[in-house]
């Protein structure tokens, strides 16, 4: 055998051509599919936004506002009383509305597919007839 059959070489052009029609139909949903997660990536942005910052003002709400009280009523309070049972007490549950933390979500968003690019005849670098 020194060349491809006519036969061989008439599947190789309907291989070409197949893998040309897959190509097509695969970069057409993998439009489809990045127009959707880029519509969705924004739109999880977004919530992330606005579920950040509800969890910067629950925190600012513990930390400071409801710490901040407690620590009001114990600064009103004498030094003897700080230092009794219901003084640590008191000291122990301002503690912990100040070291109160919620932690924000952690998440990873897809990267759009890139298109596949066929090359018009993928088998151009093979050759048809030996060459040795």
């Amino acid at each position: 055998m020194k060349k491809l059959s006519k036969e061989l070489q008439k599947q190789r052009d309907d291989a070409a051509f197949e893998l040309e029609s897959a190509a097509e139909e695969f970069n057409k949903v993998r439009d489809s599919y990045n127009d959707v997660i880029t519509l969705e990536n924004e739109k999880l942005r977004e919530a992330a936004e606005i579920l950040e910052a509800a969890i910067e003002q629950a925190k600012q709400w513990a930390n400071v506002d409801a710490a901040g009280e407690i620590r009001e009523y114990m600064s009103e309070r004498s030094e003897k009383w700080l230092e009794s049972p219901r003084g640590q007490a008191y000291e122990e549950w301002a503690s912990s509305y100040e070291q109160f933390e919620i932690e924000s979500p952690h998440f990873e968003t897809p990267e759009p597919i890139e298109e596949y690019d066929v090359k018009e005849n993928p088998f151009e670098d093979l050759q048809d007839e030996f060459a040795g």
